[in-house]
């Protein structure tokens, strides 16, 4: 997906909000979420914030400047510190009861026990998104796999696994930590 992407410093607008904190799931609740479960699928949601609507009484806070004149964001820019929390409040009722589905941000893991099971929990998972108007974008959706990566972890029938890609980063990190305390001595 080509296409320009606008960022804007919301740090004025970030400093007039009142912080929100609305939780995500933790790893121990997904872990035993997919315990038991063989068949897993990955949806991605287009341009994750961007696709909550902002009330017109607020739009006039995004606005920015360019050399085509003065615009505002229709939708919830990236880097208003409030997105997070306020995407995460927006999709937990929407997806929360359908079982075999967990979500994370613009994330969505759907799984079941079999292909049959996970294809009906995934065929919910979808008519709900389409009746709230949720865009997934195609190319970064996985579909009834036996493992797939969600938010730096690895799912499959094994359960939950730290990618070993953050495991190598940490490792590094922690050599480059010993180094540098052996440089100083």
């Amino acid at each position: 997906m080509g296409g320009m992407r606008i960022c804007v410093n919301q740090s004025d607008v970030n400093k007039a909000l009142m912080p929100q904190q609305y939780p995500l799931p933790t790893m121990e609740e997904l872990t035993e979420q997919i315990a038991g479960s063989m068949v897993f699928s990955k949806l991605d949601l287009v341009w994750g914030y961007l696709q909550l609507e902002l009330v017109e009484e607020c739009r006039y806070l995004t606005a920015f400047v360019t050399h085509d004149g003065v615009f505002q964001f229709q939708s919830l820019p990236f880097g208003v510190v409030t997105g997070p929390s306020a995407f995460q409040q927006v999709m937990r009722p929407i997806l929360d009861g359908l079982p075999g589905c967990a979500n994370i941000l613009d994330d969505v893991l759907v799984h079941g026990r079999d292909t049959v099971e996970h294809n009906s929990r995934l065929s919910d998972v979808l008519d709900y998104l389409a009746k709230y108007g949720a865009i997934l974008r195609a190319d970064k959706c996985l579909l009834g796999q036996q493992e797939v990566d969600f938010n730096g972890h690895r799912m499959s029938a094994d359960g939950v696994k730290p990618l070993q890609s953050n495991v190598a980063a940490l490792e590094h990190i922690a050599q480059l930590s010993s180094a540098a305390v052996v440089s100083i001595r």
